[in-house]
């Protein structure tokens, strides 16, 4: 039983990961088109909570619960529990879901390209779709 539950955790360590990666084209300082850039990571994740994780289009973050929303083209959102230092200092996910309308069904194929994410004053998240919103 042993040997089977150290085999699952390797399978399920090898299908996720966070790591540090560098993106930035070489420069003499961490400045580039007047941006300073703080930290960067690569995200390999398959799925999250049985959620296809790729495409992601827009990040916001909300302080107060310390969750970073990610929203992907095909449909879906992601939320990790971030914690912001001098650089990420942790970055876990949390949960995960497919957009729906207001019916509460899934977004028809062409209708699903989400494309913006912010959160207003309340907390209420907010996501735009490209084309007919």
């Amino acid at each position: 039983m042993k040997l089977f539950f150290s085999f699952f955790l390797c399978l399920v360590l090898l299908q996720a990961n966070i790591s540090s990666v560098n993106i930035v084209p070489s420069l003499k300082e961490d400045h580039f088109m007047g941006i300073k850039i703080l930290d960067q990571k690569q995200l390999s994740f398959d799925q999250i909570k049985g959620v296809k994780f790729a495409e992601l289009s827009d990040i916001a973050y909300r302080t107060k619960t310390k969750t970073l929303y990610m929203v992907g083209d095909k449909g879906a959102l992601f939320a990790f529990r971030a914690a912001f230092g001098r650089k990420i200092d942790t970055l876990v996910p949390l949960r995960a879901t497919k957009l729906k309308n207001k019916k509460g069904k899934r977004f028809k194929k062409w209708k699903r390209d989400s494309e913006g994410l912010t959160l207003d004053g309340r907390g209420r998240l907010f996501i735009s779709f490209e084309g007919k919103a």
